[in-house]
């Protein structure tokens, strides 16, 4: 009797090591599966900004002086929105229809908010100091893309820009 009761705990120990076994394997997958989905969370997007499709940019008043390497225009928010600011570009190739130098402003960008109705922001620019190549000939094309800040201070830029042709 003995025997068979010492046979039974031998046995029974061996049950529970495999139970135990398979709780590590279950706490180990579920520890896993709970890193990975933090890591994965990490990349994704938060909720990201979009441009409103009624943000209208008007660009007025445009002149240019070649001589002088001088842009002068204003932007005016014809819009439903208001925008945090925009990017201005320029282009030398005959029959471009997109700005590829930035000029002006911080690299380009003007972090001026324009709302509704404002009056048009007046915009200066000698490019005298600009270092593209190519842009010492004459300027065929002024683009001008408004933009937006989220939350994290990144610039979402609302698409299409305003143009306009150059002939300076």
């Amino acid at each position: 009797m003995i025997l068979k009761m010492r046979h039974m705990l031998k046995s029974d120990k061996r049950g529970i090591s495999v139970i135990i076994g398979y709780i590590l394997l279950i706490g180990i997958a579920i520890g896993l599966s709970v890193m990975v989905y933090n890591w994965l969370v990490f990349f994704l997007p938060g909720e990201e900004i979009e441009c409103p499709d009624t943000i209208n940019l008007d660009l007025r008043d445009v002149s240019c002086n070649a001589g002088l390497r001088e842009l002068n225009f204003s932007v005016r928010n014809n819009g439903l929105f208001s925008f945090d600011g925009f990017v201005v570009k320029v282009n030398h190739r005959e029959d471009a229809r997109i700005g590829v130098y930035n000029i002006g402003g911080d690299n380009g960008v003007f972090n001026e908010k324009i709302s509704p109705g404002d009056e048009p922001f007046k915009v200066e620019i000698d490019y005298n100091a600009v270092d593209y190549p190519g842009i010492n000939a004459r300027l065929t094309l002024l683009d001008v893309l408004p933009f937006l800040v989220n939350d994290e201070g990144n610039e979402v830029y609302c698409h299409p820009s305003t143009w306009v042709e150059l002939n300076c």
